[in-house]
């Protein structure tokens, strides 16, 4: 029997090691830990994407730290300060030359050992399972999520020893269980303002000095849509940010985007042939044995003798016409710019993606056959073989027949009849997929782009809308969040979980929507930004950057949890253990 003058840290960590694991709270309460990080990554392996991932996993997070954590710390402090003072077994072992403050820091320790411990087996289970379901491939946006919740989890659960073993040396045991109800009570009701807040906004309308009238919504989503493509979060973000940042230097206005000519041709000059995918010669269309369907009335560039059933011939020639697939494909493997390679690599993966989600995006999206057709007058021409006499091929017409023949509109208009060569024409010779992409792109892109020049540019009425209101209900909200640490903290994991970035973009089949509230969890927070006005009563550019920063609440955290710790040190020394 070895004998000590005073007992070394070891054995007494050892000794508690023992005394905690004769509990079997304790070890049923692990097991469930274990459990659910297990089930947790079994369930993982079948998200079918980033976006379903992160709310799962955020699920997971709350119900881990904020449940099983929770109640696994309150059960070890309730252990060792509570019950093993009532049997006498801490009383006994200080009899025998223990330091109080060794034999609680000892204790102290091995309670964020063990939390340690589960946490560092949850990040290990979820990314190991995860892996080995997925065919021996690592998720990398798994691994940055299960990382941030492992270092979130370390710092809650440091928090949490120091503050429920502050609370058992201050209050009863009946008092401390009833503060940590109220705690994991609070904990899953304390976003629920900002979400009323957010509810409440969507009715709230802004008006710009030009009488525009915006929705808070709206404008939240633009900024938003500001912060994540400047950020390059989001999908395709090399890419996004070239036309974004070219939208917004020429502050285009989606009123006159495809209308004014010189709109079109700043984007087909400047925007898209720098790139290269515009070809700088001329294109030549023959197309013969085709078929008048029907003639436009009161027209007077078209000869009276001409008439519906006669044969016709096509001869065009089209300027700025974009590249092939495959020719910018070749562009990719040969630019030695990294930058515009890259931006070239995300629209070549975007116009396979986009083509990929229509059954038929030529007929699908036939209207955005316009703006960028350009016409040589002088050496485009429909000849009327029948007849034998020619006009010039405007423009309108050419509209109108390759309208008519992908989805049956314009009817009145000129068109021509279905048949093998009318099919030859429009399908093929001119279908120009690259341009329908770009142009699907510029529709997403020139909604957020316009409205966020307005919001920056145009100066807030103050006494119309609800502006007043607004600024009332978010002057509120802040002073509530300031405080509000419960919901600081959760900040501090999403701020830097982050979301799946790749699943951020636009629904393909609407003319521009993206959602960026879907990936968020109702019961977590969220760093949160107000619309604020310069002194033009102007929305700062940069408003989204005016938020509290999420580390402040850690590191005020920290000093007081710290605090808790000195203090409840400062009472054991003191505390009546007989």
């Amino acid at each position: 029997m070895i004998l000590y003058k005073s007992i070394p840290f070891r054995i007494l960590l050892l000794f508690n090691i023992k005394n905690i694991f004769s509990e079997l709270v304790f070890l049923i309460l692990n097991f469930i830990l274990l459990l659910a990080s297990s089930a947790f990554g079994f369930i993982s392996s079948f998200y079918n994407d980033g976006s379903s991932l992160v709310k799962g996993f955020n699920f997971y997070v709350l119900f881990y730290l904020s449940c099983l954590l929770f109640i696994l710390i309150l059960r070890m402090v309730q252990f060792f300060y509570h019950n093993k003072i009532e049997d006498k077994t801490i009383y006994i072992t200080l009899s025998n030359q223990v330091s109080r403050t060794k034999l609680f820091l000892t204790q102290w320790f091995l309670m964020l050992l063990i939390c340690w411990i589960n946490m560092a087996i949850a990040f290990i289970l979820i990314n190991l399972l995860n892996f080995s379901l997925n065919g021996f491939t690592l998720d990398y946006l798994l691994l940055r999520i299960t990382t941030t919740f492992l270092i979130y989890g370390i710092l809650i659960s440091f928090f949490l020893i120091n503050f429920i073993i502050f609370l058992i040396f201050i209050f009863s045991l009946q008092t401390t269980t009833i503060i940590c109800t109220l705690i994991l009570s609070f904990v899953f009701i304390s976003n629920l303002p900002v979400n009323f807040q957010k509810s409440n906004e969507k009715n709230m309308t802004i008006k710009f000095s030009n009488n525009q009238l915006l929705t808070i919504s709206d404008l939240y989503e633009v900024f938003d849509f500001q912060k994540y493509v400047n950020d390059n979060h989001i999908k395709y973000n090399f890419l996004s940010k070239y036309i974004n940042d070219n939208f917004l230097e020429y502050k285009f206005d989606f009123n006159s985007f495809n209308s004014s000519e010189q709109n079109i041709n700043n984007r087909i000059n400047d925007i898209w042939s720098s790139l290269g995918i515009v070809n700088k010669d001329s294109i030549e269309i023959e197309q013969s044995d085709l078929t008048i369907r029907s003639l436009p009335k009161n027209d007077s560039n078209i000869p009276d003798t001409w008439k519906a059933g006669n044969s016709a011939s096509i001869n065009l020639t089209l300027k700025n016409t974009f590249i092939t697939f495959d020719e910018l494909k070749n562009l990719i493997e040969t630019e030695q710019d990294t930058t515009k390679k890259q931006i070239l690599q995300d629209l070549y993966n975007f116009s396979l993606y986009i083509e990929d989600q229509y059954s038929n995006m030529q007929v699908e999206k036939a209207n955005l056959f316009n703006e960028f057709i350009f016409i040589d007058d002088e050496k485009s021409i429909i000849k009327n073989t029948t007849t034998n006499s020619e006009i010039k091929l405007d423009k309108k017409y050419l509209i109108s027949l390759y309208n008519y023949e992908l989805n049956g509109t314009y009817k009145e208009d000129f068109t021509l009849g279905n048949n093998s060569n009318t099919y030859e024409l429009v399908r093929n010779k001119l279908n120009f997929p690259l341009m329908t992409s770009v142009r699907i792109l510029e529709q997403y892109f020139i909604k957020y782009t316009s409205r966020y020049i307005l919001a920056t540019e145009k100066s807030v009425i103050l006494n119309e809308g609800d502006w007043g209101k607004y600024e009332k209900s978010r002057n509120n909200l802040q002073i509530y969040l300031y405080l509000n640490f419960f919901n600081g903290m959760w900040t501090n994991y999403t701020y830097n979980a982050g979301f799946s970035y790749n699943d951020f973009w636009f629904y393909s089949y609407s003319e521009s929507k993206i959602v960026f509230e879907e990936q968020k969890n109702l019961f977590l927070g969220y760093t949160e930004y107000k619309l604020n006005l310069n002194e033009k009563n102007q929305i700062y550019a940069d408003t989204y950057k005016k938020n509290v920063k999420p580390y402040l609440y850690v590191v005020i955290l920290f000093a007081f949890s710290m605090f808790n710790l000195i203090f409840t040190i400062f009472k054991f020394k003191r505390k009546d253990l007989s």
